[in-house]
C-alpha cells in the first residue's frame, strides 16, 4: 500500500530524493515508516551494504526520550533496534554513509553511531553521550535539527529548523560553516528549515515554509522553486 502525499511541495521533493549515484540512497518516497506501525516515525533511509549487497531500511522510530533507530529488511520484517546513546531526544532524520555509519538529526544535537549502534560522537550545545543537549543558536548548536544529508564533498548538511539555516559539519561533527538566514530574499529561508537533501550533481535542495531552495556545496544560492 502506498501513502498519498497531499502536499505538492513534498511530492516534488520526493521525486528529487530518488537521485543518487552511491550505494547509500535517500529514498523517503519509496518506504513509508508508518506502514510498519512504528511509533511517531519520521526519517527513513535505505542503505545497501557494500560487502554483502544486502539492502535494509533504517527508520527514526519514537518520540522524545523513547527515540531509537529501527532496521527492517526489504520485506518490511524487523531486523533490529538501535539505541541512540545512553540518553536520547527526538530523532527526526538520519543518513548513512557508504560504510554504514549512522548520522542522526536528533533535534538538539547531531549524533553519530557505528552501524552496530556503538556511540562515536554527539555534537550540539551541552551535548554528550549522556546528555542530548540544549537548544542554541551559536555555531554547531541547534534549535530543532530536522533534516540531515551527506553532500558530494562528504560533509554533513543539517537543516536547523527554528534557526532558519543549514549548518555544515565534517564527519567528526566539527562545525565548518553555515548558510541561510531568516527572510524572503534569495538565499534566505522563510519561517522554518524543514529538510535538506543532496542531489547526484552535488546541488543541495533545502525546503522552507514556502518552497524548495537550491544551493551549491558552498552555500551559494542558485534558485527557488
Amino acid at each position: 500500500m502506498k501513502k498519498r502525499i497531499k502536499n505538492p511541495l513534498l511530492s516534488i521533493l520526493s521525486l528529487l530524493l530518488a537521485c543518487s549515484a552511491v550505494h547509500a540512497y535517500e529514498q523517503d518516497n519509496w518506504y513509508l515508516a508508518n506502514e510498519w506501525g512504528v511509533n511517531q516515525s519520521k526519517g527513513v533511509f535505505y542503505h545497501e551494504d557494500n560487502v554483502t549487497g544486502i539492502g535494509q531500511i533504517y527508520v527514526c522510530n519514537g518520540s522524545t526520550t523513547s527515540s531509537r533507530i529501527s532496521v527492517y529488511d526489504m520485506n518490511g520484517s524487523l531486523d533490529r533496534h538501535i539505541t541512540i546513546a545512553s540518553t536520547r531526544y527526538e530523532a527526526y532524520d538520519l543518513v548513512l554513509d557508504q560504510n554504514g555509519t549512522i548520522y542522526i538529526a536528533e533535534q538538539r544535537a547531531v549524533t553519530c553511531l557505528e552501524n552496530d549502534g556503538t556511540f562515536k560522537w554527539r555534537t550540539g550545545k551541552n551535548a554528550s553521550i549522556s546528555n542530548y543537549g540544549s537548544t542554541g543558536s551559536g555555531n554547531g548548536e541547534f534549535q530543532n535539527a530536522r533534516g540531515i544529508t551527506i553532500g558530494q564533498d562528504g560533509n554533513l548538511f543539517v537543516a536547523d529548523y527554528d534557526n532558519k539555516r543549514v549548518q555544515v559539519l565534517d564527519k567528526n561533527g566539527s562545525f565548518l560553516k553555515k548558510f541561510g538566514s531568516s527572510g524572503t530574499a534569495p538565499g534566505q529561508l522563510y519561517k522554518y528549515t524543514y529538510d535538506v537533501k543532496s542531489l547526484s550533481d552535488g546541488t543541495l535542495v533545502v525546503r522552507d515554509y514556502t518552497g524548495l531552495n537550491y544551493f551549491d556545496l558552498n552555500g551559494t544560492f542558485i534558485k527557488r522553486l
